[in-house]
């Protein structure tokens, strides 16, 4: 590491599953530009639009993880951050998408957010959840740079309340919360 150079204090990782979220949905979506690091947004009413729609319509429905998916998740990551020595701040793992807040772990986030789809995906399969060739996530990932500890503490509450908007059919989900402490919802 350089001198002088900052090092963020943890940072939001967020997946998704696949087929959860198309191009062109109202949400928001973007596609990949020929430049490396641009994006360029894409409109629900485009040819792109169209014409992916198509192609996801015959690749096959999206990815929902069911509850025992979840748990597996929720515990693959867990193991991720104990073997690799990351500190586990909060995490939530939804029926379509997973948050984790971690500490700076001395990784680049996107090799994180891959280490960590690689490790779940290894569990789900070995669980039965999901066949060899089945594909659960989609590519790549976000990753949100935390500075300071109002950031740190502001991603943890997001992760955690938002987990408890995510009952689904009325049972509700279970989080990871600040510090690695399980928090009921």
């Amino acid at each position: 590491m350089r001198i002088g150079v900052r090092k963020p204090k943890a940072y939001l990782l967020t997946f998704t599953t696949h087929g959860a979220w198309l191009h062109g949905d109202p949400r928001g979506s973007s596609v990949r530009d020929e430049l490396p690091g641009r994006k360029k947004h894409c409109r629900e009413d485009s040819p792109l639009f169209v014409f992916r729609r198509k192609i996801r319509k015959d690749q096959g429905s999206a990815v929902f993880l069911t509850q025992r998916a979840r748990d597996v998740v929720r515990l693959a990551l867990e193991e991720v951050c104990v073997v690799r020595g990351w500190e586990l701040l909060a995490s939530t793992v939804g029926g379509r998408h997973v948050h984790v807040v971690v500490g700076s772990c001395g990784e680049d986030p996107g090799k994180a957010v891959g280490t960590l789809k690689s490790i779940a995906t290894r569990r789900l399969r070995e669980c039965g959840e999901f066949g060899q060739q089945d594909r659960i996530w989609t590519r790549h990932g976000s990753t949100a740079y935390l500075w300071h500890d109002e950031a740190v503490t502001r991603a943890c509450r997001y992760v955690i309340e938002h987990e408890r908007d995510l009952a689904i059919d009325g049972a509700a989900i279970g989080t990871t919360g600040l510090r690695g402490t399980v928090v009921d919802p």
